[in-house]
């Protein structure tokens, strides 16, 4: 018999004491142990993030005091007792599997808040004999790893194992005068907060990506971001920045794609979408319609948006309501694409190969379904596309290169900016400049909104429109989601006009997207990154939105004009107020 393994998050140590979700959890789950396993579990091993010590060591005393390691709570919290046993022989068992010259016997410690507070909700009655294990501060991550599999032999021999802690642990640096405010927090660790639950919630869908291509009765397409193009290269060795476009498309056919598109088509697309509502509430706010409200945000980045849902649900009339490239492109391969083909959209496949963890999330949104079958089916990231590409065995820098296929693999300049922050609100004002002035704009760098600051404000002069508007346009741009909060906190309290604001959670927009080849930290590899997706909107012929041929022809034949009634039905969006858990 082996027994589970288990990490309780402890959290507030009044969870001790006090009839919580988390206390009652821990209840239901003792009782699901006890009725399990009975009498079988013989002891109970426990690691603890408040045991932190010079070499290893495992509590050996018969009788462990029960340790109250915390300051300013009520005295009943401190009255509380767990008189569980120790067990000097289990403690001597743990170290000869571990290493007697290792793991040191302590006879001083006892059970720690991280411990007690836990088991004793568990183990009511205190009848299972609780040793702890500390944590050495001297040792690496590899070591304790290592220490961890050796551990990994007591689960047969009667013992649970119990991880206690959290992600972060560190009480003095929790925001406490603003501890009673929904949604509290330092920035940072806001974003850290938001960046876990992504990595927490991540799914790997590529073994059933692997058997849909497989399946001769699915027709399987791919999209493919712009940020993924100057990453994916980094998992084979090639410098970051690199543009791989190419031989991502030849890889992407031999690993069986029926048809290989762009994401950047669906970036114009929007543009088209977001200049029109853009261009529509500054006429309507200048006519006087306090209906409309300015600035306009842009909403393609998934983890942005829920941010935006959970923490600024009274501004929830703000963000365009356009639908990311992603989802525009699965509304139009599934809602038009597909009926030009012949096909039932369920015999269809999309998938996307994204920088960004949160598109998984962002597919699996219900207002995104047609009768509950999904525009994108599913969205795999930069990394498990190298990984797919490595298990086939495909090396990727020898290969030729392909070309997407047309008409939903072809792209301006500006579709492909949108994979560095300031890119989409760049391509929006490129658009927006020529259809308000009615002139061909020479000059379609607007450097101004370029930068790797967190938070950037900037002017646009654009004839007519200043005159009007008393002032040159004003543009936010934010990355992180520190940065974010900090921007939206102004302009709530009325401390900062603007026109417009672009948002991207990671930092440096997506080519930093947590679905990427991973950086450590090394922000120059990320600015490589910006520098190889600038380098393609350069080079590009076209670099305008609204002169993609493809998206003209789009507009001409099935959806008539941007913001179009059909238009919004396929292409637009809304946002509800969501609440935390």
């Amino acid at each position: 018999m082996k027994l589970p393994v288990l990490f309780l998050g402890h959290g507030n140590p009044m969870n001790a004491i006090e009839h919580t979700v988390y206390s009652e959890s821990w209840q239901r789950l003792g009782k699901a142990l006890r009725a399990q396993y009975g009498g079988k579990i013989r002891a109970i091993l426990a690691v603890s993030a408040h045991w932190v010590t010079r070499g290893s060591a495992v509590t050996a005393m018969e009788k462990p005091r029960t340790i109250h390691d915390f300051g300013g709570f009520p005295q009943a919290l401190f009255d509380a007792q767990y008189p569980a046993p120790g067990s000097p022989e289990v403690a001597a068992e743990i170290r000869a599997l571990l290493g007697e010259a290792e793991v040191a016997a302590d006879l001083g410690w006892g059970l720690d808040h991280g411990t007690w507070s836990v088991v004793k909700h568990l183990y009511p009655e205190a009848n299972v004999p609780v040793i702890q294990l500390s944590i050495d501060y001297t040792k690496s991550p590899q070591y304790h790893f290592e220490l961890a599999k050796k551990l990994s032999d007591l689960r047969r021999k009667g013992i649970l194992i119990i991880g206690s802690g959290n992600i972060v642990h560190n009480l003095r640096l929790v925001d406490f005068p603003n501890f009673n405010k929904d949604n509290y927090g330092y920035d940072w660790a806001i974003e850290a907060n938001e960046k876990m639950k992504k990595y927490l919630h991540e799914k790997d869908h590529t073994w059933q990506l692997v058997k849909d291509l497989a399946n001769p009765k699915k027709k399987v397409i791919v999209q493919v971001a712009p940020a993924v193009r100057v990453a994916l290269g980094e998992e084979f060795g090639l410098q970051p920045g690199t543009d791989v476009e190419g031989k991502m498309v030849t890889a992407l056919r031999k690993l069986g794609f029926d048809q290989v598109f762009d994401t950047n088509f669906a970036a114009d697309l929007t543009i088209m979408e977001e200049a029109t509502e853009l261009i529509d509430r500054v006429n309507k706010t200048l006519a006087g319609d306090t209906s409309v409200k300015l600035p306009i945000l842009t909403s393609c980045c998934p983890a942005w948006v829920k941010f935006f849902e959970h923490n600024y649900p009274d501004m929830l009339d703000v963000p365009s309501s356009a639908k990311s490239p992603q989802q525009m492109f699965g509304a139009v391969a599934k809602g038009i694409w597909a009926k030009e083909q012949g096909l039932d959209r369920k015999d269809l496949i999309v998938v996307s190969v994204m920088p960004c963890l949160a598109k998984k999330y962002e597919s699996s949104r219900d207002e995104f379904k047609v009768d509950g079958n999904p525009d994108v089916d599913y969205s795999i990231s930069t990394r498990e596309l190298a990984k797919l590409i490595k298990q086939a065995n495909i090396n990727l820098p020898t290969l030729e290169k392909g070309t997407m296929d047309n008409p939903l693999g072809d792209y301006t300049g500006a579709g492909v900016i949108f994979g560095r922050t300031g890119g989409v609100i760049e391509a929006a004002t490129r658009t927006a400049y020529e259809w308000i002035t009615n002139t061909t704009l020479e000059n379609v760098d607007f450097v101004q909104l370029r930068g790797m600051e967190g938070i950037r404000v900037a002017e646009v002069s654009i004839p007519g429109l200043d005159e009007k508007l008393g002032s040159k346009f004003r543009i936010g741009i934010a990355h992180g989601l520190g940065a974010a909060r900090e921007l939206l906190d102004k302009i709530r309290a009325g401390e900062e006009t603007l026109h417009a604001i672009e948002i991207m959670a990671c930092k440096g927009g997506c080519v930093g997207g947590g679905g990427q080849p991973y950086h450590h930290g090394d922000f120059s590899i990320i600015k490589k990154r910006t520098e190889g997706i600038q380098a393609i909107d350069s080079n590009k012929d076209i670099r305008k939105s609204h002169e993609n041929p493809y998206i003209k022809e789009l507009y001409a034949k099935h959806l008539g004009k941007p913001n179009s009634h059909l238009a919004h039905e396929l292409l637009h969006t809304k946002y509800f107020p969501k609440h935390k858990i």
